[in-house]
């Protein structure tokens, strides 16, 4: 089977990603221009919420797709091989054979689709391995939310910071004739200063936060945090033995269905004369009647299970 597509979509979406970042860029560069005009028009409210909104949305989307190939490639696989793999490897040290690591087709230690078999129930199974599930989702959710909603974070806090943006959300006194407000009016300095306090109260916020996960990671067990630095080094090697183990398979099953077709082709040839010998007639062999097009179908289907 020629892969050679897969190459070709992934360059294309590599280059959509890359072309995305850009315009991003080029849109944030607009936004934060030097001289900024408050309209004084009825949507000046929409108008500044829209400078908070969308670029915070497209940095969330953009982080989100640049992930998605890990969100769903790790998401459950990663943490169902994890589990599997925690318990066979728990319960083959304390000397039983009680769990086994299986492939969903029956070959053992495939590494793509890991079920764990107990051999007498699977209620214990389930209770043991609740808590893994527990903490591996919520591993998983703060390292691939956290990252999105810390840049749109980052994106607010400039925004307040700048002052201009809020300050004209909040000014008032738009009576002029010109249809611009003031951006020297007291009122609106007034605001740019509590604009810039609130965006700096939300920068020492985010670096509290940031103390407190040291803190508790240098609380936490040394066990704890060796098995977790040792599991985000193996992720890597984990998903490139995953996608070849697939790459090989799906060959594999491709060149059996290629030979069931060319056999069942061969049974579905018409009927074959042989030449007459001296004294004899000549023999007309029959042609195998039995196969048609739905027990084609049927053969073909049953390779791929």
């Amino acid at each position: 089977m020629d892969w050679s597509f897969l190459k070709v979509n992934t360059d294309v979406l590599l280059l959509l990603k890359k072309i995305s970042m850009a315009i991003l860029l080029q849109i944030m560069e607009q936004l934060m221009e030097p001289i900024f005009t408050c309209p004084c028009s009825g949507g000046r409210i929409h108008f500044v919420c829209l400078y908070f909104i969308i670029p915070a949305f497209a940095l969330v989307t953009l982080t989100f797709a640049l992930q998605q190939r890990s969100i769903f490639a790790k998401s459950k696989l990663a943490c169902v091989r994890c589990n599997a793999q925690a318990m066979a490897s728990e319960e083959q040290s304390q000397g039983s054979d009680d769990y086994s690591c299986d492939g969903a087709d029956g070959g053992g230690g495939d590494g793509v689709f890991l079920k764990l078999k107990r051999k007498d129930s699977y209620t214990n199974l389930r209770t043991s391995t609740k808590g893994r599930h527990r903490k591996c989702s919520r591993h998983f959710f703060l390292n691939k939310c956290a990252m999105p909603a810390y840049l749109a974070a980052c994106w607010i806090v400039i925004l307040l910071i700048d002052g201009k943006y809020w300050a004209c959300a909040q000014f008032t006194r738009c009576g002029n004739a010109t249809g611009v407000a003031d951006m020297k009016d007291p009122e609106m300095v007034e605001n740019m200063v509590k604009s810039k306090c609130i965006g700096l109260y939300v920068v020492f916020g985010m670096m509290l936060v940031y103390i407190g996960n040291l803190v508790l990671e240098i609380y936490r067990s040394p066990k704890d945090r060796y098995e977790e630095m040792y599991e985000r080094l193996l992720k890597d090697d984990r998903e490139e033995y995953i996608r070849a183990y697939a790459k090989t398979r799906s060959q594999i099953r491709a060149t059996r269905c290629k030979e069931t077709l060319e056999n069942l082709l061969q049974q579905k040839q018409p009927a074959n004369t042989n030449p007459a010998q001296p004294g004899s007639a000549a023999t007309v062999q029959p042609a195998d009647t039995d196969l048609d097009a739905a027990t084609i179908v049927e053969e073909i289907e049953k390779c791929f299970h």
